[in-house]
C-alpha cells in the first residue's frame, strides 16, 4: 500500500521540478538579454545626450587599468536608437582601413551588419524603422527594419596607426545620427 502513494508523490515531485526548471530557464533566456540591453541602451543614451544621438569613442589603443576591448585599435561610434516615434537615420563616410555598421535589437540579436567593402561608395545612409512601416526613403538608403522599438548601433573604424587618429575623429564628426525626416513626395 505504501508503494503506490510514494510513487505518486515521487512522480509529482519530478513534474514540479521539471516545470520549475523549464520556467526558470525560459525566464532567463527571455529576460536576461533584454535586461542587459536596457542597461547598455541607457548608458549609451546618457553619454550621447539621449536616444538617437551619436556617442563617439575618442580613445585609441589599449588603456592600462581598463576593461579589455575586443579590438583596441577600433574607434567606435555608438547610438541607442528608439523608433517608437518614427524612423532614425545615420549617414556619413566609411573609413578606408575598415569600417562596419551593426544594428542590435532590444533582445541583443544582431539584425543587420554592413562593412565598407559591401557598399557601392565611400558613403553610407542607413534608416532604421519599425518592422512593417512604409516610408518614403531617399534613393540608395539602406532600410533596416527593427522588430523592437529600441536597440543599439555600433559603427567601427579600424585605425592602423596613431597618426591616423585626427582623420578618424574628423570621420566621426562628419557622421550624423537622428530622427529621419522624409522629403516631400514629388508630384
Amino acid at each position: 500500500m505504501l508503494k503506490k502513494p510514494l510513487m505518486i508523490v515521487l512522480g509529482c515531485s519530478v513534474i514540479v521540478v521539471a516545470i520549475a526548471y523549464f520556467a526558470s530557464y525560459a525566464y532567463v533566456v527571455d529576460k536576461t538579454p533584454k535586461t542587459v540591453m536596457a542597461q547598455i541602451e541607457g548608458r549609451i543614451a546618457k553619454v550621447a545626450g539621449g536616444f538617437n544621438a551619436c556617442r563617439h569613442n575618442r580613445n585609441y589603443g589599449p588603456r592600462f587599468g581598463t576593461v579589455a576591448r575586443a579590438n583596441p585599435d577600433s574607434i567606435v561610434t555608438s547610438m541607442s536608437y528608439d523608433v517608437s516615434t518614427g524612423p532614425v537615420e545615420l549617414s556619413g563616410f566609411t573609413w578606408p582601413d575598415y569600417w562596419s555598421l551593426s544594428v542590435y535589437q532590444h533582445n541583443t540579436d544582431n539584425i543587420f551588419v554592413v562593412n565598407d567593402r559591401q557598399l557601392p561608395s565611400d558613403t553610407f545612409h542607413v534608416i532604421i524603422t519599425p518592422t512593417g512601416r512604409k516610408l518614403n526613403a531617399p534613393e540608395g538608403a539602406i532600410i533596416v527594419e527593427s522588430p523592437t522599438a529600441t536597440g543599439i548601433v555600433l559603427v567601427r573604424r579600424f585605425v592602423v596607426r596613431q597618426e591616423d587618429m585626427p582623420d578618424a575623429l574628423l570621420n566621426q564628426d562628419a557622421m550624423t545620427c537622428g530622427m529621419f525626416t522624409p522629403s516631400p513626395d514629388k508630384a
